[in-house]
């Protein structure tokens, strides 16, 4: 006898051509006998099974108002060929119609989460009927069509503002032109070289704010007035210890007794000027083209292009205006915003979508990330507090300084600082390692999975586009070509 199926709350939209039907009606068309013979065509394929396992069925469903009640199935039956006819899906009806027989609802595996929801709501079950062994890929499959929608949601290339209307004037196509210049590199193929463009001018950036600090790009120079402006390029706390420390007393003439001072090449401080230009210019033509220049400026995008340019700029004023050097609240100012410069690396992040997207798994994986740090902070507490009640107290002389210890050695780095000397700390050693290894194996494969599904989706969707485009070139009788306006597409 087959389980008395449940109901889909909420769900009324596949019956709402039927009308209500009393529990009480009866099957015109279903053979009466419970041992004969019922046939279904879904889809094209024939299915058959007792009349008892339809009348059970059809008699829950009239009652709870199933898509499959007594008045669906004298609708859909087919007089000719004496079978009811569904136009649905056969491979999911085969799992409900076992469904009918046994009570258990198992799942073909290689059906997509979503499909197979929408046929279990047309055929009146739920989620809850679904068997243990068939719940997981059935659920991985809801999740990840639920993160994809939220990736194409929060897509940084979507969020980007659009002009409702065509302009009129001449301005105004000047404004459009830019925009999509700037923010769409599918616009045109000029769009598509700005972006190698200003993904080079971003690397040039961080090449030169880490190639300040090597001794490779500085030059040794003695102490006098005219190098002191110059001297604002260090990029390094000692270094801008040695300026404060500097008086006008140490210019002597024998240059033996001079101190030293190491400033950047010039060529270094060539290219931070070409990039401030560069990037300025760029962050000034996008505010002017915004289709909402307001909204522009509060925007993620425009917020990390404005702090990626902002300590070059107050850099520059400072050192036009020439300040005493021997403040050290003004040398620490300098220095953060010398820090400040590593921004621009989200410039890059921004316009390389795997990188992005990388940062989006990320966010994305928040529940994986909480459960491993959760790990991560019982296992340090644990093992922390252990090694330090039963290894040396000269190497482990706290608690807290245990934590740190537990940390490397759980996610395997090792630094070697703190090394367990006796046999029940070696013990507790390898405890914490062989813990720390079966923390990282039971996280990392879902953040590899979510980055995985993520990026197929941007390759996906940037196939899709070019593909569109084709098509529409072909259909407007045009050859299709890179340079032409795809923003549509």
């Amino acid at each position: 006898m087959a389980k008395q199926v449940t109901t889909l709350q909420g769900d009324t939209s596949n019956n709402s051509n039927f009308n209500s039907i009393n529990s009480n009606s009866s099957l015109t068309n279903l053979n009466p006998n419970p041992h004969a013979k019922v046939t279904f065509n879904i889809g094209g394929v024939i299915f058959q099974t007792y009349a008892e396992t339809v009348l059970d069925v059809a008699k829950v469903s009239s009652l709870y108002r199933f898509p499959l009640n007594e008045d669906t199935l004298n609708t859909h039956f087919d007089a000719v060929n004496n079978e009811y006819f569904f136009d649905r899906d056969p491979e999911v009806f085969r799992s409900i119609l076992n469904y009918w027989r046994t009570g258990k609802l198992h799942l073909p595996l290689f059906r997509c989460g979503p499909s197979v929801r929408e046929e279990l709501a047309f055929w009146g079950l739920e989620e809850l009927d679904i068997e243990p062994c068939c719940w997981n890929n059935y659920n991985t499959g809801i999740a990840t069509t639920a993160s994809l929608v939220k990736l194409r949601r929060d897509s940084m290339r979507e969020k980007e503002a659009k002009y409702i209307a065509e302009p009129t004037t001449r301005y105004g196509h000047w404004r459009l032109h830019m925009w999509y210049l700037l923010t769409t590199p599918s616009y045109s193929r000029t769009a598509k070289v700005y972006e190698y463009i200003a993904i080079l001018f971003a690397i040039l950036a961080i090449f030169s704010f880490c190639a300040s600090t090597s001794s490779v790009f500085q030059i040794d120079t003695l102490s006098s007035p005219e190098s002191v402006n110059v001297s604002l390029n260090l990029s390094s706390s000692k270094q801008a210890s040695n300026i404060s420390t500097a008086t006008s007393s140490t210019q002597q003439t024998d240059n033996s007794s001079v101190p030293r001072r190491a400033r950047i090449s010039s060529v270094l401080i060539i290219i931070d000027y070409v990039c401030l230009a560069f990037f300025s210019l760029e962050y000034l033509t996008r505010l002017v083209s915004a289709p909402n220049p307001w909204k522009f400026i509060i925007s993620p995008t425009a917020i990390i292009d404005l702090l990626a340019i902002l300590p070059d700029c107050i850099e520059f004023i400072v050192q036009a205006a020439g300040p005493d050097l021997d403040d050290p609240a003004l040398l620490d100012f300098l220095l953060l915003l010398r820090l400040m410069r590593i921004i621009k690396i989200f410039r890059v992040i921004r316009r390389v979508p795997g990188l992005w997207i990388m940062i989006y798994t990320l966010k994305a994986s928040y529940k994986e990330l909480g459960l491993m740090l959760l790990f991560l902070i019982v296992g340090t507490l644990l093992f922390g507090s252990v090694i330090f009640f039963v290894d040396d107290n000269s190497i482990f002389t706290s608690i807290p300084k245990s934590f740190w210890w537990a940390i490397v050695t759980m996610t395997t780095v090792g630094y070697g600082d703190m090394i367990p000397v006796t046999p029940w700390g070696q013990l507790v050693g390898s405890l914490t390692a062989i813990c720390g290894v079966l923390v990282v194996a039971f996280t990392i494969p879902s953040l590899v999975n979510n980055f995985t599904d993520f990026y197929n989706l941007i390759q996906y969707n940037a196939k899709q586009k070019k593909l569109r485009c084709k098509k529409g070139a072909k259909q407007n009788g045009a050859a299709y070509s890179r340079e032409s306006s795809t923003d549509q597409c």
